[in-house]
């Protein structure tokens, strides 16, 4: 007999006493002779609450990665209108349909457990889960319409709905099971072998991080580039991607420039003098010079050196481009050597309307292989690097700047890149954007169960993976901890070996990394996180935990 069979009485709607508590009604099972129905509050504490918030963080985890939230000013009624109402396109498909049903089931469960607390009908608990379903899932996909430029689908509503609904379906169905493990896990919790096996488990997740990132470590190198691809601007090498514009300046340097050496440059100091020894390539096209040695005009018919070049710069265009004369063997090779690199480019766009991407800078073969490739998309400024992490094309991710072209006039641009972090600045300093590639970008990206194929500088990017690497790290340590404290009220003792975890971790992946730095505002996310799960977690075991 289960735990809790002693508390509840089986009995007929119409014998029901008058002179029950309201409590008691809770959980008094209507029908006769029916599985007696628990009431969540009372037996299972604060487990309801956390099956949905870990449903809701896996269901955002999934829609939103990696999380690149750039705000494009659209209006809400746009948004509205970009909601596709086709409907077979996922409903029907193969993988997709099954993906989106999975997905919202936790989260039904969840709910289902909560609304079973007030209800003693299995079919409000399923329709429950499924309204609650369906406003999460409506607001999941607002959100992708219109902070991650993605396609809305009305399908993959219905979709996630259904999955909610069975997930609510489930819980009515299981709910003497849950209770029979949720006490079994509270009696093991007062038994010391048991307690050291589950402290044990909660640092599994820990070691997979550490081991995760160990084995990325090396992703975000330069080692790959290859030395016989040439030098284009204006146009992919094999001629079809062209860029329309002017190129006023170019330059590239084998070293990743500090902010303070960036700020410099824009304003005005030389390069060379800037970052003595390192400048690889530097041209300026304004004097009206005719092309530097080692670039020739590009195309079937090359062009008259006064025909490309101007007072305002290199004009380029669908018929006419610029390309080495011979592969940039050295650069490449520089660049490979040190893993880091800076490229300076001072260009005015002839049009917003470029796509494919158009490449302005490349270092490439053809439209599948490259070391390198800066290209306008739209407004957007799109590179591309070769590396494990993002391919041989680059474009696994690529990285992109939202907005980066703005009114279409005349733009520099200075990328920044080490195997650490990647940056752009446009224009000025104040408008620099980060991303930190190591950790937790690629190691996430790297494991995610879908290809990424475009990763937008964003400062809610690098939050929110930060917070979701950290609670994968450091969360389910906090919580067991916190809830095998034994105490009617978690002490803030129980913080020191909980918080301690997130200084050690640093610590043994810097020794184990010697390369990799220890960055504040990831130590001060990982903290945050960390002393979150412990509150939500020392919360619970004082007031339902025994």
């Amino acid at each position: 007999m289960p735990p809790y069979a002693e508390e509840f009485d089986t009995v007929a709607a119409p014998a029901l006493d008058s002179n029950l508590s309201d409590e008691r009604r809770a959980i008094v099972v209507v029908d006769e002779g029916a599985e007696p129905a628990l009431n969540p509050r009372r037996e299972l504490g604060h487990v309801p609450v956390g099956i949905v918030l870990v449903g809701v963080l896996v269901i955002c985890y999934f829609a939103w990665f990696p999380f690149d939230f750039v705000d494009e000013g659209r209006p809400f009624a746009e948004v509205l209108r970009s909601f596709s109402f086709a409907t077979g396109r996922p409903l029907w498909h193969p993988s997709a349909v099954p993906v989106n049903v999975l997905l919202f089931l936790p989260f039904g469960f969840g709910i289902g457990c909560l609304a079973r607390g007030r209800t003693s009908s299995r079919h409000v608990v399923v329709l429950t889960s499924a309204a609650v379903g369906i406003v999460l899932s409506t607001l999941v996909e607002v959100v992708q319409s219109a902070w991650l430029s993605r396609n809305s689908e009305v399908d993959d509503i219905l979709a996630n709905t259904v999955g909610a609904a069975l997930g609510g379906l489930a819980w009515t169905r299981l709910e003497p099971a849950v209770a029979d493990a949720v006490e079994w896990v509270r009696r093991s919790a007062n038994r010391r072998p048991w307690r050291a096996l589950w402290l044990a488990l909660s640092l599994v997740p820990t070691l997979l991080v550490v081991v995760t990132t160990a084995v990325s470590s090396d992703h975000t190198q330069l080692g790959s580039w290859d030395g016989a691809y040439p030098l284009v601007l204006g146009n992919e090498a094999t001629g079809n991607r062209p860029w329309s514009g002017e190129i006023a300046a170019v330059s590239l340097t084998d070293r990743a420039l500090t902010a303070a050496q960036t700020s410099a440059v824009l304003g005005g100091r030389p390069l060379r003098e800037v970052a003595p020894g390192s400048v690889l390539l530097e041209y300026d096209f304004t004097a009206g010079q005719p092309l530097p040695g080692g670039l020739r005009t590009g195309g079937n018919e090359p062009q008259p050196t006064s025909t490309i070049v101007g007072g305002d710069g290199l004009r380029v265009g669908p018929d006419r481009w610029v390309v080495s004369s011979e592969p940039p063997a050295g650069l490449s090779a520089s660049i490979a050597a040190s893993g880091e690199f800076t490229v300076f480019l001072d260009v005015t766009t002839s049009s917003l309307d470029q796509d494919g991407p158009a490449r302005i800078l490349t270092i490439s073969a053809d439209l599948w292989t490259r070391n390198l490739t800066v290209a306008q998309d739209g407004a957007d400024l799109v590179v591309r690097v070769r590396s494990t992490f993002a391919g041989t094309n680059g474009s696994s991710p690529e990285l992109a700047v939202s907005g980066a072209f703005g009114d279409g006039g005349r733009h520099v641009f200075v990328f920044v890149y080490d195997a650490s972090t990647a940056s752009v600045t446009v224009d000025n300093p104040a408008r620099t954007s980060t991303i930190e590639l190591f950790a937790p970008t690629v190691p996430m990206v790297d494991r995610f169960i879908d290809d990424v194929g475009r990763l937008r500088f964003s400062r809610l990017g690098d939050l929110g993976r930060e917070s979701y690497f950290a609670a994968s790290a450091f969360a389910p340590w906090a919580v067991v901890n916190t809830l095998l404290a034994r105490r009617r009220r978690a002490s803030w003792r129980c913080l020191v070996p909980v918080a301690l975890l997130v200084p050690v971790v640093e610590l043994v992946v810097w020794r184990v990394l010697p390369e990799h730095r220890i960055d504040r505002g990831e130590v001060l996310t990982a903290a945050a996180v960390t002393i979150a799960a412990y509150a939500a977690a020392a919360s619970a075991a004082s007031r339902r935990w025994r």
